[in-house]
């Protein structure tokens, strides 16, 4: 933690003095340290990625700030740190979230058997038990809570200003690769390296939206779709983006942050209309462990191509046929994607434009364009080269995930599956396109090669590579660079 003061500097305290000796409480912070078994590292790092998205936000909610969590893996010990106006009213908030029994569930096994009981960081008054915290423990987290004081110059007990007034940058998704180099499979990469990769970047943005869930008719029962809407008045019809989450086809939904924060985004920014859809997934196939995907209402189909596609046109048509209700303009609309998501938004936006129904403008970001991808350059050959094996998109991993969404050989595929495979006559009807790739990321390549097949079928395109960033880049809450695409994707709703 930073701190600073306008007087002299003063001298380090005695850690160990505060250890035994220090009554610091503040009801506006609180810190706490604990122990993981040994044994029970990778779960306990495993059970933070499971629900850490959701857990982030039933913290949000609950009134919690500059949440961090620091583990030192060859011991177990974690020390936390939350700030909130009311530490006590945030922590019964928490308490009562939907996600907390499940968690402290999760979490039981990690623990060490308790150790007596403790007292609480931010007062004098004995706590209930908490089997995860010594007393020894809660007097070192309070002696940390007690170092900060005395190095920001502030009495003890008096509220702090939160750390994102002088923030720490986190580190950049460039600079953690290199950790996980080496490894084969994501469970070979060692546990602290893991969770550093995953860390978060930084908070939630907040957005004042209103959201909804629908359901959209399609030809194989309802399809659902997330309508977000600023919450603000709005003097005319509003831009409205359609927009389509990633997954090789096989994963994903409306409440991963491709998909919500994403759309939450684009909306504040643009004080555009976003509606994100929730189309039908493929099973995945045995080599990818053959687990079957969510099933939406309807009928029990086998998701392949082009039942997916088609689904999204119905959320297109959808959108337009409701403008009045959803107080959009129908000509202002951009049909949008990212990675498999980016694909179909890509299939849909040429289907549509082959029967007059182009929607304004293509948005799509890391694109699955082609069934395989195409030859790549000697720069992308370099870069890609350094991207650890696990994160890779090579030529029998693609085949793989387009011959699964096909369900028939990739030879007899067509635009509908992979618009790359159009030709210039075919690509000529597209409205204006922006196609943005990440710089490590092998799909890199099939967004490259497809803006150029644009540019030669005269179609006005706008290719950039987001620098710094691997595969999926969206979906990391807080990332500058996920900041920087949706400022871009704003800017081209509010131009249409």
């Amino acid at each position: 933690m930073n701190g600073s003061s306008t007087g002299a500097a003063e001298p380090a305290p005695d850690l160990a003095a505060l250890l035994a000796t220090s009554p610091a409480r503040s009801p506006h912070r609180c810190c706490f340290l604990l122990h993981v078994r040994p044994e029970k590292l990778t779960e306990y790092v495993a059970a933070h990625q499971d629900v850490w998205e959701e857990m982030r936000t039933a913290l949000t909610d609950a009134g919690w700030r500059n949440y961090s969590l620091f583990l030192r893996a060859e011991d177990g010990m974690v020390v936390g740190y939350f700030e909130a106006d009311d530490v006590d009213a945030a922590q019964e908030a928490m308490g009562r979230a939907a996600i907390s029994p499940r968690w402290e569930a999760a979490m039981g096994s990690t623990s060490p058997p308790a150790a007596g009981r403790s007292r609480c960081c931010r007062s004098t008054s004995t706590c209930p038990e908490r089997p995860h915290m010594a007393d020894s423990a809660c007097r070192a987290a309070c002696a940390v809570a007690s170092f900060s004081d005395h190095l920001s110059s502030r009495p003890a007990g008096d509220p702090v200003p939160a750390i994102s007034d002088t923030p720490q940058p986190a580190v950049p998704m460039r600079d953690r690769l290199p950790a996980l180099r080496g490894a084969a499979t994501w469970d070979e990469v060692d546990p602290a390296a893991l969770a550093a990769w995953d860390a978060p970047y930084g908070p939630h943005e907040q957005w004042d939206l209103r959201i909804e869930d629908r359901e959209v008719p399609g030809p194989y029962g309802p399809v659902p779709v997330r309508v977000y809407t600023p919450a603000a008045p709005a003097t005319a019809a509003r831009p409205v983006l359609v927009w389509c989450h990633g997954g090789g086809f096989m994963h994903g939904d409306l409440d991963m942050p491709e998909a919500d924060a994403v759309a939450r985004g684009v909306a504040g920014r643009a004080g555009a209309v976003v509606v994100s859809v929730d189309y039908r997934l493929c099973d995945e196939p045995p080599e990818l462990g053959g687990r079957r995907a969510r099933r939406l209402p309807g009928p029990e189909v086998v998701v392949r191509a082009p039942i997916p596609l088609q689904d999204l046109v119905a959320a297109v048509r959808w959108t337009r046929q409701n403008a009045t209700e959803l107080g959009i303009d129908g000509q202002r609309l951009a049909l949008g994607g990212a990675s498999a998501g980016g694909n179909l938004a890509a299939a849909t936006t040429l289907h549509l434009a082959q029967r007059g129904e182009s929607p304004a403008a293509s948005l799509l970001l890391y694109p699955v364009a082609h069934p395989v991808s195409p030859e790549p350059t000697a720069e992308e050959t370099e870069v890609l080269a350094g991207v650890p094996q696990m994160m890779r998109f090579n030529r029998s991993t693609m085949t793989l995930m387009s011959e699964n969404y096909l369900g028939r050989p990739l030879a007899d595929a067509t635009t509908d599956d992979f618009p790359g495979l159009g030709t210039p006559e075919q690509l000529s009807v597209l409205p204006r396109t922006y196609i943005e790739s990440d710089e490590f990321d092998d799909l890199r390549i099939s967004a490259r090669r497809y803006a150029e097949q644009l540019t030669a079928a005269g179609v006005a395109v706008e290719y950039v590579v987001r620098e710094g960033v691997a595969h999926g880049h969206l979906n990391r809450i807080g990332l500058p660079e996920a900041a920087q695409t949706m400022d871009r994707l704003a800017e081209i709703l509010t131009d249409l």
